[in-house]
């Protein structure tokens, strides 16, 4: 039904149909059932219904659904605001009916906590400032309003990038483009390194940076007044380094630095002592940087004994007692070596397999004259061992002065010296009365009282021999003593029984007497004459070593000396 008129009456009217109407004027409600539509525009743009469980307005055309008031709010049945809209000012959002969000003329104000959730890789907030080279920024106000800190963007072109930090009004910390931190510094880019930190403190003593646990200060980060940087333990536990989640490294309450271990001066460690000690089981020398150090060193051996290594072989010990041992493991002479014991004692053995191949220790003044070695005892001289006229060798075994003694060497010759080594002529005694040589074995002779040929005593020999005859001897015995060229002899025989007429003889003495006769004319031997009366003489032949027997200048013969006991001697010259 279509009707261009008015409905201008009080009563209620049911109206079926199409009805077009320029305006109407409600005075009362207009009811329309569930499901049913108020609908505007010619292509039913924007409906208003209920659908029996939610009401709806609907916008569905060209163009957007417009709420135009002076002072807009949305609120609850019960008139709990939900929004606010002031003209020319602030749009405020409430919960329970309490404002959280408000704008203002600057951005945005929030009372409360704000969440924000997003997906992965989303951008929970983002803030931008339209501005050319303004910053961006988080205000944290104090309980009164006042600014109390922030977190700002630093957008301007020299620090773009650029996140900083500040409280009271004051940036505290920035970091920027490059990742680089900076505290208390606007610049934390370090020596052009990346990834740095940077924190600036002011002149006086501070702590850079504090480590707590349970409100507890256990350790911190500090720089002096004089630019010293510590790190300090503010407990009395250990500050330790670790690599790969393994401790390689502490310094404990007393000041040792130990790496290694866990405690000072532990087997497995090296510790500097905070005295100034350092210890360890061994330390080992490279000279290639990172080549393995275990070729040269020192190290320990067993308890209280160091050991020197090179090409990873020991080469020199110093035990427990303090011997220093060069090629051995222990003290004595049973293997090649140089111990220098504790107490001076000095033990050198090298075991040469072949006589005469080698030598085993060498001594060596240089180019001139003078002591090799120098003997004491307590700190008086006793003697020397020297080298003389470049050529020769001394030894001193008295140094006094003006009476010193010695032997020096010259050339096939062995000669004796004063204190200084030097040859001593008539003045060096062999021996004393009270301490004499006991034997002189010489193959040479005797230089006695003088220097001249006249003087040398070339021969002594002492022995027995046994006398012949031309008859039978019996109990037949002797002796002698030959010094130089005389020969003494005695000797003892008894003469057998003969009846022979031929001149008797003795023969078989020890040396041959010379053939001279002047020395058969002075030859005198005596003997028990046995009723032959004086005068009797015993007479050498020369260049023999037999005799005859006379008696008055007549020979004797051997029945006339038949069963005689004769006691003979005397000295005769003999030719060597």
């Amino acid at each position: 039904m279509t009707r261009s008129r008015d409905l201008a009456d009080s009563a209620d009217k049911d109206i079926s149909g199409t009805v077009t109407l320029d305006d109407i004027i409600l005075s009362n409600d207009m009811t329309v059932a569930d499901n049913g539509k108020v609908i505007f525009g010619a292509g039913s743009d924007l409906q208003i219904y209920h659908d029996g469980s939610h009401s709806y307005i609907d916008e569905q055309g060209t163009g957007s659904l417009q709420l135009r008031a002076t002072n807009l709010n949305i609120k609850s049945a019960a008139n709990e605001t939900y929004i606010a809209c002031v003209a020319d000012g602030q749009v405020e959002l409430y919960h329970d009916n309490s404002k959280k969000f408000e704008t203002t003329a600057t951005g945005v104000e929030v009372t409360g906590g704000v969440n924000i959730t997003s997906p992965t890789n989303a951008r929970a907030l983002k803030m931008q400032n339209s501005a050319n080279n303004s910053a961006s920024q988080i205000t944290f106000l104090s309980h009164d309003g006042t600014e109390d800190s922030f977190v700002r963007n630093q957008a301007s072109t020299s620090a773009v990038d650029t996140l900083s930090l500040g409280t009271g009004g004051t940036e505290r910390m920035r970091i920027d483009g490059s990742g680089n931190v900076g505290i208390g510094t606007d610049s934390p880019n370090v020596h052009g390194w990346t990834k740095a930190v940077s924190i600036n403190v002011g002149n006086s003593n501070s702590a850079a940076v504090e480590l707590n646990q349970n409100g507890t200060k256990v350790g911190s980060f500090n720089i002096q007044g004089d630019q010293r940087v510590q790190i300090l333990n503010h407990t009395a536990n250990p500050i330790t380094f670790n690599i790969n989640a393994t401790e390689r490294m502490r310094i404990d309450s007393s000041g040792n630095v130990i790496a290694g271990g866990t405690s000072a001066q532990a087997a497995d460690a090296v510790t500097l002592m905070a005295d100034g000690e350092v210890t360890a089981a061994g330390f080992y020398f490279s000279n290639n940087i990172g080549s393995a150090m275990n070729d040269t060193g020192i190290r320990r051996a067993t308890t209280s004994t160091l050991v020197f290594d090179t090409g990873s072989t020991e080469r020199m010990r110093l035990d427990a007692s303090g011997n220093l041992l060069v090629g051995n493991t222990s003290t004595g002479l049973t293997s090649d070596g140089i111990n220098l014991h504790s107490n001076g004692t000095l033990e050198v053995r090298r075991n040469i397999s072949t006589a005469n191949s080698s030598t085993v220790g060498y001594i060596s003044r240089g180019s001139s004259d003078g002591n090799l070695l120098n003997f004491y005892r307590n700190t008086t001289n006793i003697g020397s061992v020297a080298s003389r006229g470049g050529t020769t060798a001394s030894f001193v075994g008295y140094p006094g002065s003006g009476v010193g003694a010695g032997v020096a060497a010259s050339t096939n010759m062995i000669i004796p010296s004063n204190e200084t080594g030097a040859a001593q002529d008539n003045r060096i005694n062999l021996g004393s009365t009270s301490t004499r040589w006991k034997d002189l074995y010489l193959s040479g002779g005797v230089y006695l009282g003088g220097t001249g040929s006249a003087n040398k005593l070339d021969d002594y020999e002492e022995g027995t021999f046994t006398p012949t005859s031309g008859v039978p001897l019996s109990a037949a015995s002797g002796v002698y003593r030959k010094i130089g060229a005389l020969v003494h002899i005695g000797m003892k025989f008894t003469m057998g029984s003969s009846s022979s007429g031929s001149t008797a003889g003795i023969s078989s003495l020890p040396f041959t007497n010379v053939n001279d006769n002047s020395a058969r004319a002075g030859l005198v031997i005596s003997w028990n004459t046995n009723g032959l009366g004086a005068g009797a003489t015993f007479l050498l032949g020369q260049g023999t070593t037999s005799g005859v027997f006379y008696l008055d200048g007549a020979a004797r013969t051997y029945s006339q000396l038949a069963g005689k006991t004769f006691y003979i001697g005397g000295t005769y010259p003999t030719a060597s």
